[in-house]
Order: structure tokens, then C-alpha cells, then sequence
């Protein structure tokens, strides 16, 4: 029996935009051509926009989600791509089937891709696709810089299509201007954040001979395979393993082969290695795309903690970074004490939500509404607690 949620799969003739859910795995991989030319054309192009950023997110996904690719055809030409999967989430215990980004913990930047040509048309199009869909309780399109087409042309259509969505902050990605001179760069870090770098310099300096490699570019099968070894190892051997995202998972070693494969192939790789006397004991995990880096997975060996090898990696491939031709340093998403330390700078990310009007929708979206007000009578309550008892 057809899948009710799938729109028709006819190519409609030229000039008459049609929706399609791509549901099937061989549909999706067979886009990556059309895909990655409209990505190409995009108005700022980054690596988590690219068909093989979203085929290595699928390949953790698919153990929890379910394909709903909104693509939009001008005929037989792909013009217009929202990465959804299905998946099952829960809001104050309420179950809910929510069609959200296909992301993953390292995603940084997300995105709707649009051809040039017609973008508000297009986006209708999509909007009018999500709101006929049956089967979903709430929407959430995360991951958003402010110069995002979803923001600009997606969110407008979702009301003109009766959706009430809304925009909402998501978090930030902190960044460091590679651009400069790293002698005048560090002279504005903190007088405590040098102290301590000098002090895990000596540390590391009386235990052994540190060495730090870096693999940038591309890479033969061979060489891929043994940095592969080691950023899997040390990520076992990290405190993060108790979090169950350490490449040793099967889902989050999935995402990281394939992607490892892609950046070889492409030339996105920027992995870094700290050896101590020969043994790895700290990684990180980068991509390069057009002289950006993006910080996907730093670890180090808890073993080895009382070394601070992630602090002094952290600190010597930024050094480095700096003496090589790159524009920006993104250390990824998240609030980390160590991200305040290197910078003040950081590019606000938003995320578009909605409720359907379901059951299980409509009793989301009112939880949402009362959220605010139960925390603000919380705190009224509690005030006047205290004044009582002062």
C-alpha cells in the first residue's frame, strides 16, 4: 500500500513546481549530483549543506529515524531540498512524531536549499507540501544563522500555508578570525588562559616528547584508515564515554567513517594528532571547506587527563592555524568554558518551530505557551517565600 504522505512522484511539466517526499534511501542518494549544484549556487555555501554531510548524518540516523526529504522538481530538475526525517520525540511526556532537520550532535549550520530562480515560489511550495502531510505532530528546522532561506522565504510560506510556525533562538557557534597574526591574536587572551597553557606545556614537556601531526586535504585509503583508528580509540577512551556518542557507537561510527571517507575523497580533511613518545593521546576532528574550519569532535585520553593534552592540542593547532591561508576557526556549537577562553565572537543560530493541529500537536504547543508562565509563577512564589521568611 502507497505511503498516504507521499506526494506523487509524476515530474510535473516545466515551470509548474512539484513537491516529492523521498523516502527511500536509493532516491536519496541518487540526488547528490542535482544536490550538490544547487548547493554550489547557494548564496553562502558550507560543507553542512552538501549531500555527503546529510548521507554521513544518515548513516547514525537511520537507527532512529525515518527519510522525509522534501525535494521540489521543476520538471525533472531538482530546484529546492528541506532535509527532514520523522523521528519520535517526547514533550512532558507527551509522545510526538516530529518532523525535524536530519542532524546529528555535530551538525553546526543547517539550512533549506533553494534554486535562485523563484526562491518565494519554490518555498511556497515546500510549505504547502508540510502543512498536507499527515502524521506529524511538530516541526523543528534548528541549526539556523540568521541569513538562512528557511528563515527568510520557509517561514513566511508555513503561515501562508496555515502552519503556525515560529522563530526561535537556538544557541550559538563560537569562531576565531584566522585572518591575523597569531602573536597579535594572543596577546588579547587572557592572562589565565596563558598561565595555564605554560604550566601544561611543562607538564607534558617532563613526561615526554610531544609531538603534534596534521592530516589537511585529501588522503589515500591507507592513511585515512589509521587516523580513523586513532580518533575511534581515543574517543572510546574519553570521559565522554558515558555518553554514548563516542565514535565506538555504532551510530556515531558510521557518521564518522563515512564522513572521514567523503573528506578524503573531497579534500575536506583537518585532523589533528598529539603524540606523546610515539602514542596518540589526543584528537581532533575537523573539516575545511573554503578556507573554513569546523571543530567537529575533540577528545583526548582520560588515561592521561592530568596532562591537559586537549587544552595543549586546542593551543597548538590553533598556532598553527593561524600560519596557514584559512578564514575562520567555528569550535562548534555549546557553551564549553574552554570556547569563552579563546573568543568573544560567535554567530547566533535560531531554529523554526511548529505544532500541527493533531491531538498531540495542539496539547504540545499549549505546554509550550504554559511553560513560561508556570516558570514565572515559580519564581514569583518563590520571592515571596524568601520575603516571608527574612
Amino acid at each position: 500500500m502507497a505511503n498516504p504522505s507521499a506526494l506523487s512522484p509524476t515530474p510535473a511539466p516545466r515551470g509548474a513546481y512539484a513537491p516529492r517526499w523521498i523516502e527511500r534511501e536509493a532516491e536519496f542518494f541518487a540526488l547528490r549530483q542535482q544536490w550538490n549544484a544547487l548547493v554550489d549556487a547557494a548564496p553562502r555555501r558550507h560543507v553542512f549543506l552538501r549531500h555527503e554531510w546529510f548521507d554521513a548524518a544518515w548513516a547514525w540516523r537511520q537507527r532512529d529515524a525515518q527519510l522525509a526529504l522534501l525535494c521540489v522538481f521543476d520538471a525533472d530538475d531538482l530546484v529546492g531540498v528541506a532535509p527532514l526525517i520523522v523521528e519520535s520525540v517526547q514533550t512532558a511526556r507527551i509522545p510526538l512524531r516530529r518532523l525535524a532537520l536530519l542532524s546529528v550532535p555535530d551538525t553546526q549550520f543547517a539550512d533549506i536549499v533553494l534554486a535562485a530562480d523563484n526562491r518565494e515560489a519554490i518555498a511556497t511550495t515546500m510549505a504547502a507540501a508540510i502543512a498536507a502531510r499527515r502524521g506529524w505532530d511538530q516541526l523543528a528546522v534548528s541549526h539556523l544563522p540568521d541569513s538562512a532561506l528557511a528563515i527568510r522565504y520557509l517561514l513566511p510560506a508555513l503561515t501562508g500555508a496555515g502552519v503556525a510556525a515560529t522563530r526561535e533562538h537556538f544557541g550559538e557557534n563560537p569562531l576565531i578570525d584566522l585572518s591575523g597574526e597569531w602573536e597579535a591574536f594572543y596577546a588579547t587572551r587572557g592572562r589565565r588562559l596563558k598561565k595555564s597553557n605554560n604550566l601544561t606545556a611543562n607538564r607534558i614537556s617532563k613526561v615526554g616528547k610531544p609531538e603534534i601531526e596534521w592530516l589537511h586535504g585529501r588522503a589515500d585509503e591507507p592513511v585515512r584508515a589509521q587516523w580513523q583508528a586513532d580518533l575511534l580509540r581515543i574517543s572510546a577512551a574519553s570521559w565522554k564515554e558515558t555518553t554514548g556518542l563516542t565514535l565506538d557507537n555504532p551510530g556515531p561510527q558510521a557518521f564518522a567513517t563515512r564522513l572521514l571517507s567523503h573528506a578524503a575523497e573531497a579534500g575536506w580533511l583537518s585532523l589533528w594528532r598529539l603524540s606523546l613518545d610515539g602514542v596518540a593521546i589526543a584528537t581532533e576532528f575537523q573539516l575545511d571547506y573554503d578556507g573554513d574550519i569546523f571543530a567537529l569532535r575533540a577528545d583526548y585520553d582520560q588515561a592521561q587527563r592530568e596532562l591537559s593534552a586537549g587544552s595543549y592540542l586546542n593551543w597548538k593547532l590553533l598556532e598553527q592555524m593561524f600560519a596557514a591561508d584559512l578564514k575562520r576557526y567555528y569550535l562548534g556549537p555549546g557553551g564549553n568554558a574552554y570556547k569563552a577562553r579563546w573568543t568573544e565572537t560567535a554567530e547566533a543560530l535560531d531554529q523554526i518551530v511548529a505544532f500541527n493541529r493533531t491531538v498531540r500537536g495542539r496539547l504540545a504547543k499549549a505546554i509550550e505557551i504554559l511553560r513560561p508562565l508556570a516558570r514565572r509563577l515559580r519564581a514569583r512564589l518563590r520571592r515571596k517565600q524568601e520575603q516571608e521568611n527574612a
